[in-house]
C-alpha cells in the first residue's frame, strides 16, 4: 500500500517540478522581472497555494478522494510545483549581495500571497461546489 501512494507521489513530484522548471524558463525571457530574480518563484508559491486550496475542498471535503489522488495532486504535483526552498535561498542570496529591500519585499509578497491564494483558492471551491450542485 504504502509503494504504491509512493510512486503516485513520485511520479507527480516529478510532473510538478518540470512544470515549474519550464514556467520558470518562460518567466524569465520575460524583460519585466529581470531586476527580480524572486518573482517566478513567488508567482510559482501564490499560484500553488491556491490551486492547493482549491484541491483540498474539492478532493478532501467534497469528493472524499482517497490517499492516492491526494498523493499524486497535492504532495506529488503541487510539491514538485512550488518552490518554497528555491525561495529560501534565493531569499539569503539576494540578502548576502546587498538587496535586502528586494529580499524583504519578495519574503512579503510571497507569503502574503501565497496565504491569501489558498484562502482564495478555498473560497472559490466552495462556490463552484455550490453552483454545480
Amino acid at each position: 500500500m504504502l509503494y504504491r501512494e509512493l510512486v503516485v507521489i513520485f511520479v507527480g513530484g516529478g510532473f510538478g517540478a518540470s512544470v515549474r522548471y519550464l514556467l520558470t524558463r518562460w518567466l524569465f525571457t520575460l524583460s519585466i522581472i529581470e531586476n527580480y530574480a524572486w518573482a517566478p518563484i513567488m508567482l510559482i508559491n501564490v499560484l500553488g497555494s491556491f490551486i492547493m486550496g482549491a484541491l483540498y475542498v474539492v478532493m478532501v471535503k467534497h469528493l472524499a478522494l482517497n490517499a492516492y489522488w491526494r498523493g499524486l495532486l497535492m504532495v506529488g504535483v503541487l510539491g514538485g510545483f512550488t518552490t518554497f526552498s528555491s525561495f529560501s535561498l534565493d531569499t539569503l542570496v539576494s540578502i548576502e549581495s546587498g538587496n535586502i529591500i528586494g529580499a524583504c519585499l519578495g519574503v512579503i509578497l510571497s507569503v502574503a500571497g501565497s496565504l491569501f491564494m489558498c484562502a482564495l483558492g478555498i473560497s472559490a471551491a466552495k462556490v463552484m461546489i455550490n453552483i454545480m450542485g
